[in-house]
């Protein structure tokens, strides 16, 4: 199967550095961290319960570092103090980092029951990046020649303020590579609507609408960039003298008694030169998913044998006015009359031609002609009957088989890879057939049963029918059906139904079936 779909995660995201500090600062750097958020247009494959996953997401990361409390100097040019200087106190500071990516994920995962995970790496190009500093400032000036500081003097600028920042560009690598996760919960059983019972002919599955055909999870995201996008050189400002491996960021002043503050990123400074930039995000993603509707292939009619010629009547008698198709729906078992069965006729084109509900006495009537038509009926409690009918003159009886307790069904049109548990496209007829029959029957609780026949050890065989009958169980599963309603089991070779020496024979005992286990029809 197909999906396309939309995609979108919030959490916690961080800017991992080891930027290489002092020794007296070098225990006050730690990173704190900020908010990630991210959209994504997706694509998946699925076979059997294996899927890939790939699309192209937008991720933003912001990200804050604590940087240790320090001091700068700046000498006074005034002749009048030769020896002054201003001291600036910083504390508090934190530089905080923007980050916008667009990636490529190339992950793979699976679907159990109603759970899933997927794994892989994720490519991305960086496509903007920014920093912002904010920081309390004490400025006081120191002169030998004074008993103390001069501090608390606003009108030389010598006072405690709050400093800032604005967004400044950032350069970054251009590749962001990182390894990613997902684990969560597939939503369908509680989201997607309950379907309705679509009919078909002869098992052919009909087009899902749109709201059944979409798909909900919900599961915790993590990633982390194992490649460093730290640029060194990019964010290295040559015109800025001092660094933080020397204790001081860059401060210079400006005016008459008013301060002005320039400073570099951290990841500029000189302890940055050789340190590695590593992103980090773990947070909360939802999926909606569009299931891509496939292409139905009519199967080739069965060749007939021709019918031998026939000598042309003489003379050919007028024909009677044709009479009016008019049915009897009965119990197989107890031959009673079943009333409101849900009645469809199709005709050669599959188109069709009536649509009705058998009255009390089990009977539905028409005023099609004589022919062969496609009947398709339905009841709850009962297996759908779905076969031709070919009408002549009198009324035609159909019998339905009840749901009872312990009463084995083969799944017929049912085919898997030779020698393996992966089921084959042909095959979503007679799934479709099973999930609906489950759908319309919500108290049905079945055991799905794999056989095999005999060629090959008894242990291989054994093994063989458990993963067939488990591939069956978590496709209707994957479907919506509570997993509770279905167990399963494999019986290797212990029970054919036909001899082993023939083709045909082994044929019939390679089979799955389901066992009813208890239906609101057998009253348990």
């Amino acid at each position: 199967m197909h999906y396309v779909g939309l995609s979108g995660k919030l959490g916690y995201s961080a800017m991992f550095d080891n930027i290489t500090l002092s020794d007296a600062y070098k225990d006050q750097n730690h990173v704190i961290g900020g908010v990630g958020a991210g959209l994504g247009l997706l694509y998946e494959l699925q076979v059997t319960q294996f899927r890939f996953h790939t699309g192209l997401e937008f991720d933003f990361m912001n990200a804050a570092t604590r940087i240790g409390d320090f001091s700068a100097y700046r000498s006074l040019s005034v002749p009048s103090y030769p020896t002054m200087q201003y001291r600036y106190d910083y504390s508090k500071m934190r530089e905080t980092r923007n980050v916008g990516y667009l990636s490529l994920p190339l992950m793979f995962g699976a679907y159990f029951n109603r759970y899933y995970f997927f794994v892989g790496p994720k490519v991305g190009i960086n496509l903007m990046a920014s920093y912002s500093m904010k920081s309390d400032v004490a400025v006081r000036a120191e002169d030998d020649e004074l008993i103390g500081d001069l501090e608390n003097m606003p009108n030389h600028g010598l006072e405690t303020h709050e400093w800032g920042l604005e967004a400044t560009p950032l350069e970054l690598g251009l590749l962001n590579v990182s390894v990613a996760g997902e684990f969560g919960v597939n939503l369908d059983e509680w989201l997607a609507p309950k379907p309705k019972r679509r009919r078909g002919r002869r098992g052919r599955p009909q087009p899902k609408t749109f709201k059944e055909s979409l798909h909900y999870r919900a599961g915790i995201y993590a990633e982390y960039g194992v490649l460093n996008v730290n640029n060194f050189s990019g964010n290295n400002l040559a015109n800025l003298e001092g660094n933080l491996s020397g204790n001081a960021l860059p401060a210079y002043a400006t005016g008459s008694g008013v301060t002005d503050m320039a400073m570099g990123t951290q990841l500029g400074t000189a302890g940055a030169e050789k340190a590695s930039l590593n992103p980090f995000f773990v947070g909360a993603k939802f999926t909606i998913l569009y299931e891509i509707p496939k292409k139905y292939k009519k199967p080739q009619p069965r060749p007939r044998p021709r019918p031998k010629p026939q000598p042309k009547p003489k003379e050919t008698p007028p024909l009677p006015p044709p009479p009016h198709l008019a049915g009897v729906l009965v119990d197989a078992e107890t031959q009673q009359r079943l009333s409101d069965v849900q009645v469809v006729l199709y005709d050669a084109e599959d188109n069709v031609v009536f649509e009705g509900v058998t009255s009390a006495g089990g009977v539905f009537g028409t005023v099609l002609g004589a022919g062969t038509y496609g009947g398709y009926f339905t009841k709850q409690g009962y297996l759908p009957y779905d076969g031709d009918i070919v009408f002549k003159e009198d009324s035609i009886f159909i019998t339905m088989t009840a749901l009872k307790e312990k009463k084995k069904i083969v799944i017929s049109n049912l085919f898997f890879a030779t020698a393996k548990t992966t089921i084959l496209p042909e095959s979503e007829p007679a799934l479709e057939e099973l999930y609906y029959l489950l759908v319309d029957n919500p108290d049905l609780r079945i055991k799905i049963i794999g056989h095999t026949d005999n060629v090959g050890s008894e242990a291989s065989n054994q093994k063989l029918s458990e993963g067939r009958a488990k591939s069956v169980r978590s496709n209707i599963i994957m479907r919506g059906i509570d997993p509770s309603r279905i167990e399963f089991e494999g019986r290797g070779e212990s029970e054919p139904i036909d001899t082993n020496d023939t083709e045909e024979g082994r044929s019939k005992n390679r089979r799955v079936e389901f066992e009813i286990l208890s239906s609101e029809a057998t009253g348990n």
